[in-house]
């Protein structure tokens, strides 16, 4: 967890293995279930989600024949939610929220804000921006959170800010960034950089974010590269650079095939690399990313979303709605 917690992510991996096979040889039910936690949520942060599910279905399979890890629920259904939120299945995300909630209530009260924050994430994808909001001042008016938590509270209210047409303050979220401590890993860094080079010059902005591509890229942290890219190809086209453009979406575009997304919404991959192939002039590359885009908006609608959030998402989630202009345009 050292390891991971530095940013080492793809070399925590060995180390994740060895506690497992030692918790496993000594027959320990607790260790051997929070050990697999632990690495499940080294994947998540990785950005790896399909081995991140393996992990927690062994992880759940084991509290099936034991009950001395009660503890570990509310960890396994927080990261679980992340897992459903980022595949579109937001109606098992909220459910898992729910019982992360309950348990970690019950266990480890100090960790609900962080859970809390991942909901505040779903309703962002749902577009339900006054339950967003609702959630970020909950967490943030209650007793003053980790460093980690308030920077993604400040980076989901820059989201809902700019969803809803309103001043985007990115001065809080650069304090946010400024307080993170020693225990705050890296990725907590790489995503609001990201957020923030989106709202810079576009020189500025394609600087910092190849910047964080290339720490991601050391660290093991997948889901920044991935969401790199794509934020690269976008800012790389506003400044005409063809070569950059091309090289940052195929790039995101070749990743995220083999990777699932964990740093942005998953709409954000088709919307920025069909938008920078559109401002260089191809147009059908851009055709393409922006089908693939609405195909999966139109998927996780229809079997995703609970029926009440449907047209919020449809409509009020802002890069949903600018994937189907896209199509109409090109």
């Amino acid at each position: 967890m050292a390891t991971t917690s530095a940013g080492r992510l793809a070399d925590a991996i060995a180390h994740h293995e060895i506690c497992i096979a030692l918790a496993a040889r000594t027959g320990h039910h607790g260790n051997l279930t929070q050990s697999i936690s632990n690495y499940a949520a080294n994947r998540v942060i990785g950005g790896n989600l399909r081995e991140a599910e393996m992990l927690l279905a062994r992880a759940r399979g084991l509290r099936t024949a034991a009950n001395d890890t009660a503890s570990v629920d509310g960890f396994v259904a927080m990261l679980q939610a992340i897992c459903d939120y980022q595949n579109g299945r937001y109606r098992q995300a909220l459910a898992a929220l729910n019982e992360s909630d309950e348990r970690l209530g019950q266990y480890a009260p100090g960790y609900r804000a962080s859970a809390r924050t991942h909901l505040a994430v779903v309703w962002s994808h749902l577009g339900q921006w006054s339950r967003l909001r609702q959630v970020v001042a909950a967490i943030t008016s209650a007793a003053v959170p980790r460093a980690a938590t308030r920077l993604r509270c400040a980076a989901l209210q820059l989201q809902a800010d700019a969803a809803l047409g309103r001043h985007v303050d990115t001065e809080a979220l650069r304090d946010a960034l400024a307080r993170l401590g020693p225990d705050d890993t890296p990725d907590s860094q790489n995503t609001a950089r990201l957020d923030l080079a989106m709202h810079a010059d576009p020189a500025a902005g394609l600087e910092q974010v190849e910047a964080v591509i290339a720490r991601a890229t050391a660290g093991g942290d997948e889901g920044s590269v991935i969401a790199g890219h794509a934020r690269a190809a976008r800012l790389a086209s506003a400044l005409g650079d063809a070569d950059r453009t091309r090289s940052h979406a195929r790039a995101a575009l070749a990743l995220a095939k083999e990777r699932q997304i964990v740093r942005q919404y998953p709409g954000e991959l088709w919307l920025h690399t069909a938008e920078a192939f559109a401002a260089i002039g191809d147009a059908e590359a851009a055709a393409a990313a922006a089908a693939e885009g609405v195909a999966w908006v139109q998927r996780v609608a229809r079997d995703g979303v609970p029926e009440e959030f449907r047209n919020s998402f449809l409509n009020r989630n802002p890069v949903n709605r600018e994937l189907f202009a896209l199509v109409a345009r090109v």
